[in-house]
């Protein structure tokens, strides 16, 4: 019970650090060779330094980034944690024109721990529905005959 109680608190800490844009608090709650996986990207950090560099990343891409978090599912070493991310998308990506878009993002994180530190996380979330909140593309101008 001590384990599951420490666990959760690392899981406070980890949010509020993130909703505060704190990464060195992030990092804290990561054991020292842990690992992020996000499914939707395919993209995966593992270790300090590359979790630094995509957490500065993604602070700069969601401006404001606030993760409202869901009741959670502990199970063993793992803990579920389901979140709305809500925050102002700072340029577009690839061809999703959402440069200054406020979103709403669901998603889930499901995070592995050793002790009392995170060790894995495996962020879930929907790129339709990432896509949804776009602008248009612009129409492009009728081409001469």
């Amino acid at each position: 019970m001590q384990d599951r109680t420490a666990r959760q608190r690392v899981l406070d800490d980890y949010f509020a650090a993130h909703n505060a844009g704190r990464i060195e608090a992030v990092l804290a709650c990561y054991a020292a060779d842990a690992r992020l996986e996000e499914v939707a990207s395919g993209a995966s950090r593992q270790g300090c330094d590359a979790l630094r560099r995509g957490l500065e990343g993604f602070l700069a891409l969601f401006r404001g980034a606030h993760f409202d978090c869901g009741p959670r599912i502990v199970a063993g070493d793992s803990i579920v944690c389901p979140y709305t991310l809500s925050a102002e998308v700072a340029r577009d990506l690839g061809p999703l024109r959402l440069a200054g878009r406020r979103i709403r993002l669901p998603g889930v994180q499901v995070m592995t721990f050793d002790g009392e530190a995170i060790a894995l996380v495996r962020d879930f979330w929907d790129f339709d529905a990432l896509a949804a909140q776009a602008r248009p593309a612009e129409p492009q101008p009728a081409s001469e005959p």
